[in-house]
């Protein structure tokens, strides 16, 4: 087999790691896309993983493969014509042309894990806020309640039939009041 054949199979091969770039960088994209929808899904992070594996595992082949073509494209061998020479740095370039996209995706998927960290936050905060309200509201109609709920006699006039109508009417006044305040705030 001659140096030409061997040329030819290298340029195969360094084509077919462009397209494995352009690949992973497609399957990127719908990563992004999915990352930034409204859902969080959890599937997410384990085909982030794989691919930040699959990234790592073909830039060290790439490297591997630019270290055994440089001297080829740098003319260090003399039984090689200049229009072959040429040819190599080509492929030489190409590979390094692959192993730019997959710098550039290896920093992707870190913009990836943190949208889909951001939106978990987002979502864990819109949750606390709720859940916050939620017991801020209930919190002083709880107190009312459970303070004229005893049944203590100290309590001015808690035989009267007009304690129920008092409290439940502080209690509507309290829910209201607390209501405008959080309305007015824009927390609600």
């Amino acid at each position: 087999m001659c140096i030409r054949d061997s040329y030819m199979i290298i340029d195969g091969i360094v084509d077919d790691c462009v397209l494995g770039a352009e690949q992973y960088e497609d399957a990127m994209d719908g990563l992004e896309d999915r990352s930034l929808a409204g859902e969080i899904d959890s599937d997410i992070l384990e085909r982030l993983s794989q691919l930040r594996r699959d990234l790592i595992a073909f830039r060290r082949y790439l490297s591997s493969l630019r270290e055994v073509l440089r001297p080829f494209a740098q003319g260090m061998y003399q039984h090689l014509s200049i229009d072959l020479e040429f040819q190599f740095r080509h492929v030489t370039d190409h590979v390094s042309l692959a192993l730019e996209v997959i710098e550039g995706l290896r920093e992707a998927t870190h913009a990836v894990h943190d949208n889909y960290f951001a939106q978990l936050a987002e979502r864990t905060n819109a949750l606390m806020r709720t859940l916050t309200l939620f017991s801020t509201f209930l919190l002083p109609l709880a107190l009312i309640t459970g303070f004229y709920g005893m049944n203590i006699i100290l309590i001015p006039s808690i035989e009267s039939p007009w304690t129920t109508v008092f409290v439940c009417a502080l209690l509507v006044i309290t829910g209201v009041c607390m209501y405008t305040y959080f309305r007015r705030r824009k927390f609600l």
